[in-house]
């Protein structure tokens, strides 16, 4: 189960960040009360990107 919520989660991760991101910047009236909340949407994003790392990336380092 939890693997198969984070596959969904990481296939489409990128495409919902460009797609909030245009959203915000078109639209940014309903993201201006989110201020405030901007760490921890960095965190869930450093997550995500977290989440899509493999063991033989770290054996590149």
């Amino acid at each position: 189960m939890l693997k198969k919520t984070l596959s969904f989660y990481t296939k489409y991760f990128a495409i919902w960040v460009v797609a909030f991101g245009v959203v915000a910047y078109v639209w940014p009236g309903p993201f201006v009360a989110l201020k405030s909340y901007m760490n921890w949407f960095f965190a869930l994003t450093m997550f995500g990107i977290g989440a899509v790392l493999e063991v033989a990336d770290f054996k590149r380092i």
